[in-house]
């Protein structure tokens, strides 16, 4: 009995011919070959065809690749496996938005800093710190510090937990509304209606005013985090594509794979993961 392997008509764009096949196994019936020789002859035949169907396979794709161009630049995984344009360009686009909110925020967030800590040199007064109390301005914090306690300096004040930096770093900034130990350095607390009062309308306002620049500052930086998701996701699904690439054309193996799947951090929790396999 003659046995011919039939390969499908069309397979990936390459039209298989059906007659060649035929032509060239009534050839071999006229010869005298043996039976291993009518084999090895019809593998040979067997094998040009399928040499020419893998030409019209598009080039496979790496895994790999396709993940580090995205967790880059999101979009260039995609784009290097001819992913959809829409695709493409969404998460490029939208990494471009976040971006230009992170850059808008963080401008917002520097100059209501800057506008605040204006607002605290104008209204607030640390007084002189030579320990020369003769000439220690008494409505100031070290003039404060020294009619409260008798002392000017607030890391022998026993009570206290904070000291004062000597330089006005953001910190500094920080402090001075923040605790009520600094309450004697705004001008409006020696004035009535807030004379003697921790809480006074000038401390509120500053306060107010360095929550709304600390409100944007987080907002930029909420944006980078976002970029970084943006990232992943972007780079995840491009090597997920890639291998479906591969699995579509023909089951072209590629020595980098990807997977998801859900990962027990804990007897009773999961957490998804990006699996990595490479073979050797």
């Amino acid at each position: 009995m003659l046995l011919v392997m039939l390969l499908p008509v069309n397979t990936f764009g390459v039209e298989f011919d059906p007659g060649r096949m035929e032509l060239e196994v009534e050839a071999l019936k006229g010869q005298n070959f043996s039976a291993s020789e009518f084999t090895a002859e019809v593998d040979d035949i067997n094998a040009e065809q399928s040499e020419s169907l893998k030409i019209s396979y598009p080039g496979k794709k790496s895994p790999f690749l396709a993940f580090a161009l995205s967790a880059v630049i999101p979009g260039a995984g995609q784009l290097y496996n001819g992913s959809n344009i829409f695709k493409t360009i969404g998460f490029l686009a939208f990494d471009g938005a976040l971006w230009g909110g992170h850059v808008m925020w963080h401008q917002d967030g520097m100059d209501l800093t800057r506008e605040f800590e204006a607002y605290a040199n104008e209204h607030w007064t640390e007084g002189d710190t030579t320990n020369n109390n003769a000439d220690l301005d008494p409505q100031t914090y070290r003039g404060y510090l020294l009619a409260e306690y008798g002392d000017v300096n607030d890391t022998t004040v026993g009570e206290f937990t904070h000291s004062l930096p000597s330089t006005r770093t953001q910190q500094y900034y920080e402090m001075i509304g923040k605790y009520d130990q600094f309450a004697g350095g705004w001008d409006d607390y020696w004035l009535p209606p807030d004379s003697g009062n921790v809480l006074t309308s000038n401390r509120l306002h500053y306060e107010d005013m360095r929550k709304n620049a600390n409100d944007k500052l987080t907002q930029a930086d909420r944006m980078i985090y976002i970029s970084i998701i943006n990232h992943l996701i972007s780079a995840v699904d491009a090597a997920l594509s890639a291998n479906r690439h591969n699995k579509k054309y023909g089951g072209i193996e590629s020595d980098w794979s990807i997977k998801t799947e859900m990962h027990y951090y804990s007897a009773t929790e999961q957490i998804p993961i990006v699996r990595f396999t490479r073979k050797f």
